[in-house]
Formats: structure tokens, sequence, C-alpha cells
């Protein structure tokens, strides 16, 4: 069967010089999506932390931190096992004491048990000899923190009560309240839009 010839037509104006949608089209490389201080946050939740073994069977319980993103993963029920596991309890036992710097005020076997859960993560951040775990962080509005400022965490060994040098304007903290309260609206909003796509199927 011969080839059907192409009939003449207007020409494409994708291919036509000065026609009025190659003059008034304009292709746009898509925008990055992220925000600019991913980069950086991304290299704080990427750093490894050193392990703390038990001072009974010098063993590293399953469930202990290996990067700082872990950290902040920490459900109340791991903190809880990790606490005991450290024998950080009360009333204290005479392993409670055999570690660098026990828990000041341990939650497992009090009546603090039910202490919320950022509170038990610092305590146990400074029990591991994490820097800026001594107080409740201030509150911060959102963008407020300059990442590019903020000093790598280190593992502390003397766990000094002070702030880390390079952290006093924003601390760690600061930006790790601020990603949670992100984090916790995030969820919040996909939650309601997969309620309303239900109510419209």
């Amino acid at each position: 069967m011969p080839a059907t010839p192409i009939s003449p037509s207007r020409p494409n104006s994708w291919s036509v010089p000065g026609s009025r949608l190659t003059e008034e089209t304009h292709i746009h490389a898509p925008r990055s999506l992220s925000h600019p201080n991913f980069p950086a946050i991304l290299q704080y939740l990427g750093q490894n932390l050193h392990p703390l073994v038990s001072c009974k069977t010098a063993q590293i319980p399953p469930d202990f931190p290996q990067t700082m993103l872990s950290y902040h993963l920490l459900t109340n029920t791991q903190l809880d096992d990790l606490a005991q596991y450290f024998h950080q309890i009360s009333p204290p036992i005479p392993e409670t004491f055999m570690y660098p710097a026990p828990i000041q005020q341990p939650w497992v076997g009090t009546e603090a048990e039910d202490v919320d859960l950022e509170t038990k993560r610092r305590r146990f951040g400074r029990f591991i000899g994490l820097r800026g775990c001594d107080s409740p962080p201030p509150f911060v509005e959102p963008f407020q923190i300059n990442f590019r400022t903020i000093a790598p965490i280190t593992f502390d060994e003397s766990v000094s009560d002070t702030t880390a040098p390079g952290m006093e304007d924003e601390s760690v903290w600061e930006m790790m309240l601020l990603m949670e309260r992100e984090w916790q609206a995030a969820l919040a909003q996909a939650q309601a839009e997969q309620y309303h796509s239900f109510g419209w199927k």
C-alpha cells in the first residue's frame, strides 16, 4: 500500500521562528523545592555517634542510636528500655553510678515516668555525651536559625554543662525543635488530606 502523502497544512508553530507560540512560550527549568538549609540538616543528621556499652556486659544495646537521625527518632519505649539497660533507674543501684554522666533525674521507676518524650531524649542525650542537652530549648520562630553557624555535634567526654563553642546564638536543639514542629504540622496536614480524600470517594 503506497504511503499517504502529507497534505499541506499550517506550519508547526513550535518549529517556525517568529510564530506566536515560539515568541510567547518560555520553558523554564523546574525550581528546586528543597529548603536552602536542607544540606546542612542532612549533614547534621548523618553524623555518627560513639556507642556506649553496659558496665556489666560490655555490650551495646540493640536500640542504641548510631546516628543523630536515629537519636532523634527514638520512641518513648526505646528510651525507657535504654535507660533500664544502662541502669539509669530509681531507686539507683551500684551500676547506676558506673557511667561517666549518670542521668540526674531518672524517670524509670519514679512518678515521673510519664515525662514527655523530648525531656527523656535530652536526658539520655546528656547521658551518652551529647552537648546542648542540659536545659529545655527555647521557643524559636520558623526560619530564625542560621544553620551555617551551627557547630558539629561531638562526643563530650567531660559532659560539660556549658554550651559548645559556636553554639551561643543558635543551638542544635533549637534546630531540632523547629524540625519537630514542622514535621508534626506536615503529618497533621497529610492526615487531614487523606481524611478528606476518603470522604469524597
